[in-house]
């Protein structure tokens, strides 16, 4: 027996009929008219679009900047006319889902950057895909012709700057977000030349070397360091205790981030052990490049007060070149049609430093035979030139296993050493107490423009040391972190494992001095 036309909401939006001989002959207890009615309404029905209920697509692509070659992370992306809005990912990808069918027009709006507006058709059931290029505000005006402004004062930063402060208005907590080539090349390596130039950040130091940071003046011990959202374990043996929870930069490098970002306010994923908040800093990806991308760059490392391309004699009695070379390479390709991105980075840092300092020693405890509030007991001056190496190797890779589903793994090594020669030169006029033989009684003047020592057969303290020590610090650092990200259409459910080690260690130099 033929079947009727049959109706259901089918995906395209058109409303069918489907009424079988069979069913109507089970609706035999309605009445005829009835049952012409339903028959002639679902032929109706069946030749009229639903458009209440119209079809759906997606909206899928990515955002490229020609000028950095690379793709664009956290611009904004919006659908004209409504209020879907999104953010590009690492890769420069964005997706809208229940797109309605027909022509549709997205926005991508990033800092320093001409808004981009681009129109495509949606179809039913099916991903419109596009990748969309940005231009810099500056280039669009000289392809336009000449652009004539009244008197105003030039500033300049570098273009990687905008994509972090995308990042910053993305976040939902009170960030700053920076570019590591906002600065150029940093000396050493070190993160913390770099971050010492950005508000609100204090710095400890061991000699000449920034060593940790601090956030909020509180203690480096409370001020988190992490890769990625990924804490890295740091040694120290200059900041025993408590102080050795602090991150200490000698753990890596510099060369091996993208950007830099701090965050002052503890929100729901912020670790308890970091109340002064968070340094998190974002690893280079393939996936922000696009095609293969081959970079190096090499330079020399001068001090001023050794200035000379010829050897000169250093503190372990040898002559040797005060200047040292640099290095940095790096690698990306992305392979397998996209899914696969793979860097490779490497980085070599050599610096001589002359470190000098001086340290005065006060007594503060004035009494009735000696009413002078502070009194200088002893001066104490050091020079210790100092050779800094650091070698760091970089490896990241990312898999696409499915357009929802990312596998990533870090890997990063790092090894320093910092080859030191003190030489300490001290004065010394008393003791630190109020011993009327050898303490602060015994110091002439006004104890603070001019010290003397009073001489007598109880006060022998007062003399002149030299002294010293000589070492080579040795630092390693390994970090190993794969991790997933999977993206439902609202959802974001990532995890990740890391192993990390880090070893410290003082070795005695071959030779030394007298």
């Amino acid at each position: 027996m033929p079947r009727l036309p049959h109706w259901k909401l089918g995906q395209a939006g058109y409303l069918h009929t489907i009424i079988s001989m069979n069913n109507m002959l089970k609706l035999r207890f309605l009445p005829s008219w009835l049952k012409v009615m339903l028959l002639v309404t679902g032929w109706f029905v069946a030749s009229l679009p639903i458009h209440a209920q119209s079809g759906t697509g997606a909206i899928q692509g990515r955002v490229y900047n020609p000028a950095r070659g690379e793709y664009a992370r956290n611009a904004e992306v919006r659908i004209d006319g409504t209020n879907q809005v999104t953010y590009t990912e690492g890769d420069g990808s964005f997706r809208f889902t229940n797109v309605p069918a027909g022509e549709v027009t997205i926005a991508v709006t990033f800092i320093g950057y001409t808004t981009v507006n681009e129109t495509l058709t949606v179809t039913a059931g099916q991903t419109a895909v596009r990748e969309i290029n940005i231009t810099s505000t500056a280039a669009r005006a000289g392809q336009d012709g000449v652009v004539e402004l009244t008197a105003f004062t030039v500033s300049s930063e570098r273009e990687g700057n905008a994509k972090a402060i995308m990042d910053q208005r993305r976040n939902m907590d009170i960030t700053t977000s920076v570019s590591s080539d906002i600065f150029g090349d940093v000396t050493d390596g070190n993160v913390g030349e770099f971050l010492k130039y950005l508000p609100g950040v204090d710095l400890d130091y061991v000699e000449a070397e920034a060593r940790g940071p601090r956030l909020g003046g509180m203690d480096a011990q409370y001020t988190g360091v992490s890769f990625d959202g990924v804490r890295m374990a740091s040694a120290d043996a200059n900041r025993p205790g408590e102080s050795g929870r602090a991150t200490s930069f000698e753990s890596f490098a510099i060369t091996s981030i993208d950007s830099i970002e701090i965050s002052r306010t503890t929100s729901a994923e912020s670790p308890a052990s970091s109340p002064s908040g968070t340094i998190n800093m974002k690893t280079k990806r393939a996936f922000d490049r696009k095609g293969r991308v081959f970079s190096y760059n090499a330079s020399l490392n001068f001090n001023a007060e050794e200035w000379g391309l010829s050897k000169r004699l250093g503190p372990d009695e040898k002559e040797n070149f005060k200047w040292k070379p640099n290095l940095s390479l790096e690698y990306a390709d992305i392979y397998m049609g996209g899914r696969l991105g793979i860097l490779l980075g490497y980085s070599h840092a050599e610096s001589y430093t002359e470190q000098y300092d001086m340290n005065i020693s006060y007594n503060k405890n004035p009494d009735a035979a000696d009413p002078r509030e502070l009194v200088i007991r002893e001066i104490n001056t050091k020079d210790g030139p100092k050779w800094i190496i650091k070698d760091a190797m970089t490896f990241t890779a990312d898999f696409k296993a499915t357009d929802r589903l990312v596998l990533s793994l870090n890997a990063i090594y790092t090894r320093t050493e910092g080859e030191f020669w003190n030489r300490n030169f001290t004065f010394r006029a008393a003791n630190n107490n109020n011993n009327i033989n050898n303490g602060r009684g015994t110091v002439l003047g006004d104890g603070l423009t001019v010290v003397r020592t009073a001489s007598g057969p109880s006060n022998n303290i007062p003399r002149i040391l030299n002294g010293g020590g000589s070492s080579a610090k040795k630092t390693y650092a390994r970090t190993i972190t794969p991790r997933f990200e999977f993206k439902p259409d609202n959802w974001v459910i990532d995890g990740a494992l890391s192993y990390s080690k880090a070893f410290n260690d003082y070795d005695a130099l071959e030779s030394g001095f007298a």
